[in-house]
């Protein structure tokens, strides 16, 4: 293997293991890392774009959601959904998302 795809291995084991982990607490909800933070902010942005201000493409009218309070309370509920299907179970190398038949 050559030292490009050698890191590039490592990198793609590094990505599963920050996209895998499974950060939620019982005690305190979940908790995001700083990169999840910037990438939640990245998303809501671009969530607000789309809902906001329509996006013919994806035949979504402008004001599907009006204001910035209900957009972060859509993006938090599309996000976590997202988050909770490719994170791990709690105590297992398993995906919530491998529990569907």
């Amino acid at each position: 293997m050559s030292a490009a795809g050698e890191e590039q291995a490592r990198l793609k084991g590094r990505l599963e293991q920050v996209y895998r982990v499974n950060t939620y607490d019982p005690a305190t909800g979940v908790s995001a890392s700083t990169g999840r933070a910037r990438a939640f902010d990245t998303c809501l942005a671009q969530l607000f774009r789309v809902f906001h201000e329509g996006e013919y493409t994806y035949a979504i009218p402008a004001g599907t959601v009006t204001t910035p309070v209900r957009m972060r309370e859509f993006a938090t509920f599309i996000l976590l959904d997202v988050v909770g299907a490719a994170a791990n179970r709690p105590g297992a190398h398993l995906l919530h998302a491998q529990l569907a038949p």
